[in-house]
């Protein structure tokens, strides 16, 4: 039951830019808001070099408010629990949830702020076990220290026991500053805290080429005696060359540090990548980078007990330490603007390197998407979103987990600055190599907000 913010539409004719940038990004960042890993975290967009103050591409649009209820039904959730004939939890009900947040872009003559913060608490009528606040707050600033030089930093915190409910990202946030700490393909609807914070500094050498650096270091947590919480960081070396004023070339290093609680082991990883972005017209960005890693781990691993040594302490396995070294393709796809006057797109795919979901560690992580916003309604807006994410143990057994996501939303004004919202949507597990585990969860919510300003559409 995750707010749909409304949209004053005849005002929203007047921010294409920012509706493309909230497309694409919604995109990445739905459901699990988005699955950033090396091939994602690490050197800005080409061609715009971020969103530092000054770069002409990001148009303030103030503060907003918000402010609503809700009532709706949810099944399929999975606690982290057995049932009392011992399957995995499954549980549904009806529930209310009362949601406030702000976010928007304020801007100076140097400086550029952007926030977006959200906070809620549901109560179930049927269960207790799911019941309980979701916050999420996205801060990032970047000033423009000279003609030059732009230093941006941000970070990204939250919590909440319900990956289904996890909502994506408006817009307002750089996405130099997206990096490992965001929970990405959860299993369970268990309670997650996580947080990150980086740092970005970009150096336009000359009129065509231009250096980044960059840094990140984050945490997660879970709830769950097996459940294994991640610390790390990461950072990265990014320089681009401008071929023309529409496209972009870009190379890439970057290097990031997993270490896990609950269990023994940690990751290193070193990644090198090549891009090429364009602006294709006045309506579309494009954008593909490619590489490959270089992983180095150290986990436990059981192993059989030599049966002479068997027949004598009486144990058949043991556990030893591993170290692997290992190779992976990574990359990214993006591609997203404007259909029409009224309607935008945006699609992405990547392949990329994450620490885990709580259960699988280390892991690659395939993902695709889509998302479509129409404004085209006198008093309505509609948007939808698909996602496809299938992630796999790059140490240890050979564990899979995969996950589709599709939600869709509309929004309609009713008198002045109050808004009804109607949400629907579907998390489906589909079955992997290592276990027949399936699930389908659904959700569906009605709302009625109340939001001045110039308020965009969200995705849940």
């Amino acid at each position: 039951m995750a707010y749909t913010p409304p949209i004053h539409y005849k005002r929203m004719r007047k921010l294409p830019k920012l509706l493309i940038v909230a497309a694409i990004c919604a995109v990445s960042l739905s459901a699990q808001i988005g699955s950033a890993g090396v091939g994602g975290f690490g050197g800005p967009s080409i061609l715009g070099r971020g969103t530092a103050a000054g770069s002409g591409r990001s148009a303030e649009t103030g503060m907003r408010f918000y402010a609503g209820a809700t009532a709706g039904y949810d099944n399929g959730l999975t606690g982290f629990a057995l049932d009392p004939n011992g399957n995995v939890q499954n549980a549904g009900s009806r529930g209310v949830e009362g949601v406030a947040g702000v976010y928007g872009s304020k801007r100076s003559r140097r400086m550029i702020v952007n926030l977006n913060y959200q906070g809620s608490y549901r109560q179930y009528t049927n269960i207790t076990g799911f019941n309980g606040t979701d916050q999420n707050i996205t801060l990032s600033a970047s000033r423009q220290l000279d003609a030059r030089k732009a230093l941006g930093v941000g970070v990204v915190a939250g919590t909440t026991n319900r990956a289904f409910g996890l909502n994506s990202i408006n817009g307002f946030i750089d996405p130099n500053f997206i990096g490992f700490g965001t929970p990405s393909a959860e299993i369970f609807d268990n309670r997650i805290y996580y947080g990150s914070g980086s740092a970005n500094y970009i150096w336009q050498k000359t009129s065509r080429t231009s250096v980044s650096l960059a840094g990140n270091a984050f945490l997660t947590r879970r709830t769950g005696a097996v459940l294994f919480g991640v610390n790390g960081a990461g950072a990265s070396a990014d320089y681009a060359y401008r071929l023309t004023r529409n496209q972009a070339l870009s190379v890439s290093y970057n290097y990031f540090f997993f270490n896990f609680t609950r269990g023994f082991g940690d990751t290193h990883g070193h990644a090198v990548l090549a891009g090429y972005s364009a602006r294709i017209g006045r309506k579309y960005d494009f954008s593909i980078r490619g590489g490959g890693i270089r992983m180095e781990s150290l986990f436990l691993q059981k192993v059989a007990v030599d049966p002479v040594i068997a027949a004598i302490v009486g144990i058949q396995s043991t556990q030893t330490v591993a170290h692997r070294i290992g190779y992976l393709p990574t990359g990214s796809l993006n591609f997203g603007g404007s259909l029409t006057r009224r309607s935008t797109f945006g699609i992405s795919a990547g392949l990329f390197a994450v620490p885990g979901n709580g259960v699988i560690s280390t892991a690659k992580n395939w993902n695709a998407g889509a998302s479509y916003n129409y404004t085209g309604l006198r008093r309505m807006g509609i948007s939808a979103t698909y996602f496809y994410n299938r992630m796999s143990s790059l140490i240890g057994a050979n564990q899979v987990f995969s996950s589709l996501n599709a939600s869709a939303a509309a929004s309609s004004r009713l008198v002045g600055d109050t808004f009804i919202s109607l949400s629907v949507g579907n998390r489906r597990f589909l079955d992997g190599p290592t276990n027949n585990f399936r699930r389908n969860s659904y959700f569906a919510t009605l709302g009625l907000y109340w939001s001045p300003g110039e308020v965009p559409l969200n995705f849940r």
